[in-house]
């Protein structure tokens, strides 16, 4: 379910991410991590961006693609 929320939110900006920089808010969460995989994997990005609260979650989020996150608090 997650990775299908992603699919369709993100085929419908697909023509303008490829090859562009994006931005994840909340990128440690379920529909987060899957984006930020997603971006890099299916959709071409060239930077995934995102935000986190906590530092664990700050983690996470490189752990799983992000090339770099900032807090969101």
């Amino acid at each position: 379910l997650v990775f299908s929320t992603c699919v369709g939110v993100m085929d419908e900006a697909t023509s303008a991410m490829r090859g562009q920089n994006v931005l994840i808010h909340a990128a440690a969460g379920g529909v987060g991590t899957a984006a930020l995989q997603l971006a890099r994997m299916w959709y071409g990005v060239s930077h995934v961006f995102g935000t986190a609260g906590a530092s664990s979650k700050r983690l996470h989020a490189k752990k799983w693609g992000a090339d770099a996150v900032f807090g969101s608090r």
